[in-house]
């Protein structure tokens, strides 16, 4: 979308498209209602971090279309043969009921489901391509090392992407049996906050933890959780950066691409969400 043109918006022109293609295909969406996914996954991080005083009721009416539309999704894919769509195994999946008998998924679980599935999926991992992008312009020294040989290093930038990013900010849990962590006492029952990107900044754990380093060899970051919170998408997420990365390393090559001013987040403490990230595209000096 930004071929030919000088300058443009790289998180809605770029970064944004991929995640939301490979989620609504996976899905099993139809091409025409793609565009309304991005407007639901948006309105759902906005009402998250909208700003106090703001009208909701436009957010509430958006994130109420997407519960409908699934509802009704739901309900064809029950008439249908199972395929290997994400949703039709979700929909047609057996999970152990009460006694241990199989059941269904009702349909409050599956919208639930693909309200997490279609937000999670496009949000979380186009604001590390637009925020790992803007790292890498930043940092044009390492950014030559890596389009010197990209499948060399892409694999090391990722990981490190993830790191600096850790798209989401913080879950909360709840404290399974009584411990001591750094002095604090956690009671079991007690309700804890897990900060990923201080954790990701961890001094004993990172060396120089605040500064940018693709070719980092020590990066056992946390930016996709741990245990069985894990990212169910992590796989995924990684596929789709490095795919992305390898394009516009190719694409851009004797292309000079800056960012046009700071890169600018949305007001949220729960997402590092992006909100806008331009570039200028000209030709390098002497190509």
């Amino acid at each position: 979308q930004l071929a030919g043109r000088q300058e443009g918006d790289f998180l809605d022109e770029v970064a944004a498209q991929l995640p939301l293609q490979v989620i609504c295909t996976m899905a099993n969406i139809p091409r025409e209602d793609w565009h309304r996914v991005m407007e639901w996954a948006d309105a759902a991080i906005a009402f998250a971090a909208h700003e106090p005083g703001v009208d909701t009721a436009p957010l509430v009416e958006k994130l109420t279309e997407m519960g409908m539309y699934a509802f009704n999704l739901i309900q064809q894919i029950r008439q249908q043969e199972p395929d290997e769509s994400v949703m039709s195994k979700v929909v047609h999946a057996e999970i152990p009921g009460e006694n241990g008998a199989p059941r269904k998924l009702d349909d409050l679980e599956v919208i639930r489901f693909f309200n997490l599935l279609m937000t999670g999926g496009s949000e979380t991992t186009r604001n590390a391509m637009a925020y790992g992008y803007y790292m890498l312009l930043k940092n044009p020294d390492q950014y030559a090392v890596l389009e010197s040989d990209p499948e060399k290093y892409i694999d090391d930038a990722i990981e490190e992407i993830l790191r600096w990013t850790s798209p989401v900010h913080f879950n909360r849990r709840t404290a399974g049996q009584d411990f001591e962590c750094q002095g604090q006492h956690i009671h079991r029952g007690d309700k804890v906050t897990i900060w990923y990107p201080s954790a990701n900044r961890d001094e004993e754990v990172f060396e120089n933890p605040y500064v940018f380093d693709i070719f980092r060899q020590k990066n056992p970051h946390i930016a996709f959780g741990h245990g069985i919170h894990h990212c169910l998408g992590a796989a995924l997420a990684r596929m789709e950066l490095r795919a992305l990365f390898l394009g516009l390393i190719e694409r851009m090559r004797g292309k000079l691409v800056e960012p046009v001013s700071d890169i600018r987040f949305i007001r949220s403490n729960r997402h590092q969400g992006v909100a806008e990230m331009k570039i200028r595209i000209t030709t390098r000096a002497g190509v």
